[in-house]
């Protein structure tokens, strides 16, 4: 089946060492992503759904601003269950989760991109090359002074009051190939970003892959 957008849940945001909510994740071989904000002393150490620990995709931050950090779960566990975020102090954290069906239900995340630019600009864009046919890109997004809106060739899935961006392309690229994803602002100023593949169960594990990390 295509991949296709499940659902998301975005926390109010809390001073703590740990954040607790419920996501529910659909049947129909779901991924789970979640992404935080923390802090700009980069205190998350760990997110788990209902009790697995999920991977960090990457970290990255707007300059001199506060850190983004994505975790992944291939075949989570489906209906509602609870996110936990934790840190290794207290600080002001806001964490959502954003699931999609149609997934593989285990090679996920195998691509990814994390940036930060100190130039101050209204647009920004990040690009990845997939490595299999028909995979989706998401990306998550911090800005410096603005709430984020999507660019061209980006859904968005959320944009909060903490000046941060979840969208993706919601649509497949076919073949493997160039992904961009961009958002904008009405005022120019940094960016930071953690940008990953959605692979789809069509996805054979028997084709060779080398798992990419582009950081700049």
């Amino acid at each position: 089946m295509a991949i296709a957008f499940d659902a998301l849940t975005a926390h109010a945001g809390a001073t703590a060492t740990s954040i607790t909510f419920s996501h529910t994740v659909a049947s129909s071989n779901p991924v789970l992503f979640v992404c935080v904000t923390d802090s700009s002393s980069n205190l998350v150490t760990g997110v788990t759904y209902n009790g697995t620990a999920m991977t960090l995709v990457g970290t990255s931050s707007a300059p001199s601003d506060r850190y983004i950090h994505t975790y992944c779960l291939a075949a989570p566990s489906t209906g509602a269950n609870n996110v936990v975020v934790t840190a290794s102090a207290s600080n002001s954290m806001r964490p959502f989760a954003v699931s999609y069906t149609g997934a593989h239900q285990s090679v996920q995340a195998d691509v990814s991109d994390t940036n930060t630019t100190t130039t101050n600009t209204n647009s920004y864009s990040r690009t990845l090359t997939t490595l299999e046919d028909n995979c989706w890109t998401m990306i998550f997004i911090k800005n410096n002074a603005a709430v984020p809106a999507a660019g061209s060739g980006t859904t968005q899935r959320d944009a909060s009051t903490w000046a941060t961006f979840i969208g993706d392309s919601n649509s497949a690229t076919s073949p493997a190939g160039s992904s961009t994803l961009a958002a904008t602002t009405t005022n120019a100023s940094g960016w930071g970003s953690v940008m990953t593949t959605i692979v789809p169960d069509t996805y054979s594990e028997s084709s060779s892959f080398i798992p990419q990390i582009i950081m700049s």
